[in-house]
């Protein structure tokens, strides 16, 4: 199949940069760790609180920071 060459200003690019300021408004609503362990001590300690949640961290591509998640990775 062909590959489609979008103008710059298509759709495609537009949707792009929408998510792109969706994500990052995301990211600053959520707590930010410097590191994976302060994030993953963080979940443990949420964990401990509440035994009936299951968190993981992540490393977050907006800020570089790690954030905490309900879903496994």
């Amino acid at each position: 199949m062909p590959r489609r060459n979008y103008p710059k200003n298509s759709q495609k690019s537009q949707k792009t940069s929408l998510m792109s300021i969706t994500g990052l408004a995301n990211c600053q609503k959520k707590r930010h760790f410097s590191t994976e362990v302060k994030a993953r001590q963080a979940a443990d300690t949420q964990e401990l609180v509440n035994s009936n949640l299951s968190i993981d961290v992540y490393r977050c591509e907006w800020c570089k920071g790690w954030h905490l998640t309900s879903k496994n990775s």
